[in-house]
């Protein structure tokens, strides 16, 4: 299993299990773990929204957690 699919599958199971969301992984190593969706939710609002990451045009180095608290 490769390292990129390692940590999503950790970052995962610890968002599940109420963890902390920080560190996450970047983006690039999501779409190198064949995760297609990325699920934002507006803490305000509390509306949910789901990005395509592979349409995703942000600098792919940055974390995932980054783009969900920027997201609109």
């Amino acid at each position: 299993m490769p390292a990129s699919c390692a940590e999503c599958e950790e970052w995962n199971a610890r968002l599940f299990l109420g963890g902390d969301e920080a560190p996450s992984p970047a983006l690039a190593d999501a779409i190198d773990a064949g995760a297609t969706l990325l699920k934002v939710k507006c803490n305000a609002c509390r509306a949910t929204r789901r990005v395509d990451l592979t349409h995703v045009i942000w600098p792919r180095t940055y974390q995932v957690l980054s783009r969900a608290h920027h997201s609109t």
